[in-house]
């Protein structure tokens, strides 16, 4: 009998416990976004609709607070702006801009652009133009 008091009571306290957690448990979550290519980018035009998307169908539970084209970092710092916790969510391209992490950036980087319909129209043209690609 003893022991179903002891039940009884860490049952009941656990109960209390979470009614009153229950509204924090409820809060709103705001996720910080950051990226360098401006707010224009088709890239850029897709994060946002993703961010709208999520906003919509958590039924406003989950924001994104919005820092496009390096408002927040600029692309060098994007990356370990994410692994500290400076950010939760980010648009970059790490072998662009860290040659001594990433020694081939130079091939990469010519390939980064804001038309990057223009990029996949010039990397099929070269594939096709190129037998050893």
């Amino acid at each position: 009998m003893k022991f179903d008091l002891k039940l009884r009571n860490i049952v009941c306290a656990s109960a209390a416990a979470l009614a009153l957690l229950a509204p924090a448990a409820m809060a709103q979550t705001k996720l910080v976004y950051a990226g360098y290519i401006s707010e224009r980018s088709i890239a850029t035009t897709l994060d946002t609709w993703f961010m709208d998307q999520v906003e919509e169908r958590s039924g406003g539970d989950i924001v994104f607070e919005r820092y496009p084209g390096g408002a927040l970092m600029k692309a060098p710092d994007l990356y370990p702006g994410l692994s500290q916790g400076a950010v939760d969510f980010a648009t970059a391209t790490p072998q662009a801009y860290n040659p001594k992490e990433y020694p081939l950036s130079n091939v990469v980087l010519p390939w980064i652009t804001e038309k990057a319909d223009a990029v996949v129209y010039a990397f099929k043209d070269l594939y096709e133009s190129n037998a050893d690609l």
